[in-house]
């Protein structure tokens, strides 16, 4: 099993474009993304991750209602 793991994207979405490339690339089975995407801006491009996703909250998560929302089509948070 092919695991990528990233976190501390606050707000940089061309950053996570990137990342999801890199993972994508490299056949991922399940990435981890150990907290702050600070908004919900982060989720979309997560969408495209074609394996599992699980992620946790950082300390510098703002939006966790639209963050939550935005999850439910990604993967679990908690």
């Amino acid at each position: 099993m092919r695991i990528g793991i990233f976190a501390d994207a606050h707000d940089h979405v061309d950053h996570v474009r990137v990342a999801v490339g890199m993972f994508n690339q490299a056949r991922c089975d399940l990435v981890l993304f150990a907290g702050d995407f600070c908004s919900p801006i982060i989720v979309p491009p997560l969408r495209k991750l074609t394996c599992k996703v699980i992620a946790c909250w950082g300390d510098n998560d703002g939006n966790r209602i639209g963050i939550e929302g935005g999850m439910r089509i990604v993967g679990p948070i908690g």
